[in-house]
């Protein structure tokens, strides 16, 4: 059995071992009784225990397999409700640099369906003297401006507070399903 001391996140501060710090609970002892003819050199009673100094306040008790887990991890394990788990951190909150890139990255794909290098490759197709090409282009065009347009007014309703924030995924998929994409033949 070993102690540890804990920060507010499960994270061990220090550990305490027994056989370098003593137990835990030190003995107190009562006054020694008088010598007797049954008992020439009386011992003092133990009437009590107090907690020992070394160990500091909030020390807990774990296993000695919870010991050897948390320091052959350091930093990725924590104490949870008495039990050694490893740590998980909690993502950062998505930002609107994060939509702004998944976005883009959609309509980078989208334009290399059609053997485009990107969004900006298809775009700069819109005045091309191949029909075909141009034709390609204007409604690559059109349908990037569509979904800026809506990603715009969907940001507006989550900031304002009409709409919760869908996850990058989720939001994808609403693109796609509500402006799929139709090339001119």
């Amino acid at each position: 059995m070993r102690y540890a001391t804990f920060d507010e996140n499960g994270f061990a501060t220090a550990f305490y071992a027994p056989e370098i710090f003593g137990p835990m609970q030190l003995p107190v002892y009562g006054p020694v009784p008088d010598p007797t003819d049954e008992e020439p050199n009386p011992v003092a009673p133990v009437i009590g225990e107090t907690p020992n100094p070394a160990y500091p306040a909030g020390c807990v008790e774990i296993t000695d397999e919870q010991w050897m887990e948390l320091v052959s991890y350091p930093g990725q394990r924590q104490l949870v409700d008495g039990i050694v788990r490893p740590f998980v951190p909690v993502p950062p909150p998505t930002t609107l640099g994060d939509y702004t890139a998944a976005i883009a990255g959609m309509l980078d794909a989208k334009a290399r369906t059609r053997r485009y290098d990107n969004a900006l490759s298809i775009a700069t197709y819109v005045g091309s003297g191949n029909a075909a090409w141009a034709a390609e282009a204007q409604a690559f065009v059109a349908w990037r401006d569509q979904i800026w347009a809506y990603c715009y007014a969907e940001l507006a309703k989550v900031q304002a507070g009409e709409r919760e924030q869908p996850t990058i995924s989720d939001f994808l998929v609403e693109l796609d399903t509500q402006f799929p994409l139709t090339w001119s033949e």
